[in-house]
């Protein structure tokens, strides 16, 4: 159930200016699978979050080409470290922050 509020950021670069577009899209939290998690800290990540957003919502917030790199989610900003598409109307991103 999508009954929270996420933002989806992208990053685009002309020259030497860096600008962040964000979208704000429905999400729903669900639960990191313990192989995901210790399998993205051995590479020096720390998993959070794993949310659930519609896969339109989610192509909407392209810039230029370039795929959301950002989550912001509880007043928090987070890497986009995965995404992961199950069906049609689904798309899981998992998001965490650097150790």
């Amino acid at each position: 159930m999508r009954n929270q509020i996420c933002k989806l950021r992208t990053k685009t670069v002309s020259g030497s200016e860096i600008t962040w577009h964000e979208k704000e899209v429905f999400c729903g939290e669900k639960s990191i699978v313990a192989s995901e998690f210790y399998a993205s800290y051995n590479v020096g990540l720390k998993l959070e979050y794993s949310l659930d957003v519609d896969p339109y919502d989610f192509e909407e917030a392209y810039q230029e080409g370039e795929a959301p790199s950002e989550v912001e989610y509880k007043k928090k900003i987070y890497i986009l470290v995965r995404t992961y598409k199950p069906n049609e109307t689904s798309m899981e991103l998992k998001i965490g922050v650097k150790l």
